[in-house]
């Protein structure tokens, strides 16, 4: 039986494909992800006391203020 041709070529380094860099007009280069989203789930951690009506309203509002995506 012949070997399955993949349908699309093995990747071989991690990045943009066409090679261009991020425009930094468009993207906030310096934005690290994980340390906002860390600090909005420290922020879930908090509102876990509080009804959950308040609790959505808050954590929507601190979403937004960290700008986590």
């Amino acid at each position: 039986m012949p070997a399955r041709k993949q349908p699309w070529p093995e990747a071989k380094t991690p990045g943009r494909a066409d090679g261009r860099e991020r425009d930094p007009l468009i993207y906030v280069l310096d934005w690290v992800k994980d340390e906002q989203l860390d600090e909005w789930r420290a922020v879930l951690r908090d509102l876990d006391v509080l009804k959950v009506a308040l609790q959505a309203t808050l954590a929507l509002d601190a979403w937004n203020d960290l700008a986590v995506l």
